[in-house]
């Protein structure tokens, strides 16, 4: 009799829970790639936002070291004759889209940081200290159908724009709020210079700045604490103040309200990238500032009582760990800059 011989089969099916398990794992190990990816792209542009604000920061230092005043930030020409000229954004980037005059969004030609109203990328001084060239000014020559005032919208000037900017994220001007675009749409810059002034009404007016803004480099008393640039996300970062009362301000026009989260464009709550007056970048904390003791060392500039000095001087001493905004006890810097006359409504107590 042929006799066959079967091989039993020693393969088991998976069980349910098996599978199950085992789908599990698959899906973690896919959500946890996807996040190592995020992770991985969000400090690549974190680098490049700290690489951008360096260069920045090298390129105000050769300025400076050229500057008739040494001035470590380019003052724009528009300062002190036009109201919102105020120096935050307009030292370097392209053209802006946001706040247009007259029209709606699509005309934005007309926007006040743009081209046709005299904050062009060929007005903003530190492009050609890092471009390496000057930029063309189309001020007057708008070109076909204004093709030249729209092309200072579209360029490419990388070193202005941090890669995660992707606009309003908490507490800023309104209008910056409503327009939805990124700061770099917006203004022409994703950075905000360090531009704290002091108002001090003299018969013989100036601006006078108590910040690295419009101060020679050798002037600054702490540079390597001293904020030059910031993500302009974090320009009002500083106004809670800590939970303490007596030196806040009203956040520009947006509802103080919005003060209770503050978030960088890397999507950190209060850790803003900044460059400071000695060159170096850091990632720094900003969540509202100190009050300082009544002695901050001298009341500069100040005809008060001492207590009135006092107060005015505590809220302008603006500090936090490992940064200051302010020059105190460095007396206030009398720029070149007319405040006087029609043109004194420029002139803001920023704190």
């Amino acid at each position: 009799m042929l006799r066959t011989c079967q091989r039993r089969s020693t393969r088991r099916a998976f069980t349910i829970l098996e599978l199950s398990a085992t789908t599990t794992a698959v899906a973690a190990l896919v959500c946890a790639s996807v996040v190592s990816l995020s992770s991985i792209r969000n400090d690549g542009r974190n680098k490049k936002c700290l690489k951008n604000l360096a260069r920045i920061a090298t390129a105000s230092a050769s300025f400076s070291t050229s500057d008739e005043q040494q001035r470590l930030t380019p003052a724009h020409p528009l300062i002190g004759i036009i109201s919102g000229a105020l120096g935050e954004v307009e030292w370097g980037g392209k053209s802006g889209r946001g706040d247009v005059i007259g029209g709606s969004s699509a005309d934005f030609e007309s926007s006040i940081w743009g081209t046709r109203l005299g904050r062009g990328p060929a007005s903003r001084d530190l492009n050609k200290y890092i471009y390496g060239r000057a930029l063309p000014n189309f001020t007057t020559n708008p070109g076909s159908n204004n093709g030249n005032w729209v092309a200072d919208t579209n360029l490419d000037l990388d070193i202005f724009r941090c890669p995660a900017d992707r606009g309003y994220t908490g507490l800023h001007y309104e209008s910056f709020r409503n327009s939805r675009l990124s700061s770099y749409d917006h203004y022409g810059n994703s950075y905000a210079a360090n531009a704290l002034w002091i108002l001090r009404m003299v018969s013989s007016c100036r601006l006078l700045s108590n910040s690295p803004f419009l101060r020679s480099a050798d002037r600054v008393p702490a540079p390597s604490q001293t904020i030059l640039y910031i993500e302009n996300n974090a320009r009002f970062a500083w106004r809670p103040n800590f939970g303490q009362i007596g030196c806040e301000a009203s956040p520009g026009d947006t509802p103080p309200s919005a003060e209770s989260a503050i978030i960088g464009w890397h999507n950190r709550p209060s850790l803003f990238n900044a460059a400071f007056a000695d060159g170096h970048v850091a990632t720094i904390e900003m969540k509202g500032h100190y009050q300082p003791q009544p002695n901050v060392g001298i009341y500069p500039d100040c005809t008060d009582s001492p207590d009135a000095c006092y107060n005015f001087y505590r809220c302008a001493t603006i500090r936090g760990p490992g940064w200051q905004l302010d020059t105190l006890p460095a007396a206030p810097i009398r720029s070149t800059i007319e405040c006087g006359g029609g043109s004194a409504s420029v002139i803001m107590l920023d704190f």
